[in-house]
């Protein structure tokens, strides 16, 4: 499903703005055009300063291959490091590191560029690490973890900078802001039962910022708009079958989106942060 999360909306009106395209029955302004593809027929209101009697047309020919890739399967390389299964890697920006966390509880972080192949270091953590992501300063990386903890790195050192006890009991849904400011996780705490709130942490002090309130069962997916404004988050619980969205300067429950018959198991936003799919 894909929800439509930011609009304006005009006075006395309660429904989100509507947009349509194509349509022959629209054709009011002078640049508007409208594609018979049935009929074969492009059908154009012409600018006030176009010569059509010196004008060309020129419309692209359909053709079957945009794209092409190139190249063989075969394998170029083996890293090996991990005693135990590898649950995540990601590139840096630049593409020359590569970071991997496995279930032996170990970050590496290696070096795959032409000039050394060996891993550079090892960030080791006692507990279960869950995910991990670099910030966008590409200097600091957050890792998450079955103790509760959010614990923020230095790759370069391999020392740990900041560690927040998120939740008592494990951290269920991490994501960060697209400028690396803040934090948001989900988990479960003490007592266990009731859902505990999704809360924005300060990425570079650990502070709490706000606790976002609303959910019936503990989230497991966190999301952040592109322009850092909102946050969502979902539970993959037969309870909760929606979406919540979240303002994250007031800490307000912004909207709630109701529409799947069962858990929520995927949420994402589009690049321009106007809508949710899920």
């Amino acid at each position: 499903r894909v929800w439509l999360v930011r609009w304006e909306l005009p006075p006395m009106t309660k429904d989100p703005e509507a947009y349509v395209e194509n349509l022959y029955e629209e054709l009011d302004a002078p640049g508007e055009w409208y594609l018979d593809r049935a009929g074969g027929t492009l059908y154009y209101l012409p600018t006030n300063d176009l010569d059509l009697a010196s004008s060309t047309f020129e419309v692209a020919a359909a053709i079957k291959e945009l794209v092409v890739f190139e190249g063989t399967l075969e394998e170029t390389q083996i890293i090996r490091g991990h005693t135990d299964q590898v649950g995540d890697l990601f590139f840096t920006p630049d593409g020359n590191l590569l970071h991997s966390v496995s279930l032996d509880g170990v970050v590496h972080v290696w070096d795959i560029g032409p000039s050394r192949r060996a891993g550079l270091g090892a960030i080791p953590k006692n507990a279960l690490i869950n995910d991990l992501t670099l910030l966008k300063d590409g200097e600091n990386l957050v890792t998450v973890g079955e103790d509760g903890f959010l614990r923020v790195w230095d790759p370069a050192t391999r020392r740990e900078t900041l560690r927040i006890h998120a939740h008592s009991r494990g951290v269920t849904g991490f994501a960060a802001s697209p400028d690396g400011a803040f934090l948001v996780s989900s988990g479960t705490d003490d007592d266990g039962e009731a859902a505990a709130p999704v809360k924005i942490w300060d990425a570079t002090t650990g502070e709490l910022l706000s606790s976002l309130m609303g959910l019936d069962s503990t989230a497991r997916l966190c999301r952040v708009s592109p322009d850092g404004t909102l946050a969502t988050a979902a539970s993959t619980s037969v309870i909760d079958r929606g979406v919540k969205v979240w303002d994250v300067t007031t800490g307000r429950l912004r909207t709630d989106l109701i529409g799947h018959s069962g858990p929520v198991t995927g949420l994402v936003f589009t690049p321009d942060g106007s809508r949710i799919v899920t």
